[in-house]
């Protein structure tokens, strides 16, 4: 008994490793064969692959191979048969099969493809088909070759999603005005009416949070789903674009924020932007030294764009008064409560220094030292950090100082 059971157990064991290497080919829904009777021979079976999801117009790629060695297969037909027809291709592919009156090598599999889907091509040496979708729809794809059994998958084709795209600078100044672009990001043509919205650093997690859970509620099909009421509840309206998908928009608040464009039927676009309140540098042009009672003459000028800058005052700070002053520039610069176009370098000069004039619209002021000695030269105006340089004015009556680098620092001493 024990020596029957074992036989049995062993003959059930070997049916089942036979049927696993048996070469089968099933179609995806249902595991219904394509091939021969029993006990006729073909020479392999065949396997399709493509991606599960096809854009409508766009090239769209199949490979088809031998499934014994995973090489590409050259010479393979694939067709591609809707949904609605793969049921009854199904069916009379099946009664194909069972039909023992056509040898299973002489079956035409392809003559019922073609009656029922479009053939797509025909594989080249690296087993490979282009083709692109026209219509939407669920697709049954067979690669077919006598001889062989047959390989299929189901691929989805269907329209690209719309999206958009924001094109904006990385950062600008408080008051600047930025313009930026919206356009289709799968065509780049621009998009006007689309509405722009600015939110700030400590929204943004939310913000994307709920968009992606909008984006995945499959009870709202993409052209209903409402991006703009949401972002609506989060950001800063800043307007909408043109007819050249351009809107300008001039921040008045530091910050870093993220620009949403919203559009209904398209899923929102992002950017990133700075914005920073930005300020010019000034620098001061004097001559190193003079003799007390002649005219200096002293130029102020925006030290980026060397343009001259007019109405900007020139204060003059003694020796032991300089220190005491960089070190009250350099605490109002770091204090960062305070804008950096609202800060007051006028009053610190103005406690440690003595004015000698406002440059005129050339940027220029002629002034006359009464008395010798090193100075500091500031120039200062609203929304500048100041500028300096260190003039030595000599007493001709005496030795001339030669020595006044040790006042003379980058910047003329006053460090940005």
């Amino acid at each position: 008994m024990k020596r029957k059971r074992w036989s049995v157990i062993i003959a059930a064991a070997m049916a089942l490793v036979l049927l696993a290497l048996s070469p089968m080919s099933a179609l995806a829904d249902d595991g219904q064969e394509f091939g021969a009777k029993p006990g006729i021979t073909l020479q392999g079976a065949l396997a399709i692959v493509a991606p599960r999801v096809a854009m409508i117009n766009q090239e769209t790629r199949m490979t088809v191979f031998l499934r014994a060695d995973q090489e590409p297969f050259e010479g393979a037909g694939v067709w591609a048969i809707t949904r609605e027809q793969a049921e009854v291709f199904k069916e009379q592919a099946s009664a194909l099969r069972q039909d023992e009156t056509v040898k299973a090598e002489e079956k035409d599999y392809e003559a019922l493809a073609d009656i029922h889907g479009t053939f797509l091509g025909q594989t080249g040496p690296n087993g490979k088909v282009y083709h692109e979708f026209t219509e939407a729809g669920n697709y049954l794809l067979i690669a077919f070759r006598n001889g062989y059994y047959p390989g299929s998958t189901w691929i989805v084709a269907r329209d690209a999603p719309r999206a958009l795209a924001i094109e904006a600078p990385g950062r600008a100044g408080v008051g600047e005005d930025v313009t930026m672009t919206v356009h289709n990001k799968a065509t780049s043509e621009p998009v006007a009416n689309a509405g722009i919205w600015a939110i700030t650093r400590d929204q943004v997690d939310t913000v994307r949070e709920q968009f992606s859970a909008l984006r995945q509620d499959e009870t709202t099909t993409a052209e209903e789903k409402d991006y703009e009421t949401l972002i609506g509840l989060h950001g800063i309206p800043l307007g909408r674009t043109g007819l050249n998908g351009t809107l300008t928009y001039a921040f008045q608040e530091e910050g870093i924020y993220l620009l949403v464009a919203v559009k209904q039927s398209y899923f929102p676009g992002f950017a990133a932007i700075g914005i920073r309140d930005a300020v010019g540098v000034l620098a001061i042009v004097a001559p190193q030294s003079a003799p007390v009672g002649t005219e200096v003459n002293i130029a102020a000028l925006n030290r980026l764009t060397l343009d001259p800058v007019g109405e900007a005052g020139i204060w003059a700070i003694t020796r032991d008064q300089v220190e005491a002053f960089k070190e009250q520039v350099s605490a109002l610069r770091q204090d960062t409560g305070v804008t950096a176009s609202a800060k007051d370098y006028g009053a610190l000069v103005e406690f440690h220094g003595t004015l000698l004039g406002w440059t005129d619209g050339n940027g220029r002021l002629s002034h006359t030292f009464d008395q010798a000695g090193i100075y500091l030269l500031v120039a200062v105006k609203q929304a500048y950090f100041p500028g300096s340089a260190a003039i030595n004015i000599r007493d001709t009556s005496q030795v001339d100082q030669t020595n006044i680098e040790s006042a003379t620092t980058d910047n003329g001493g006053v460090t940005q």
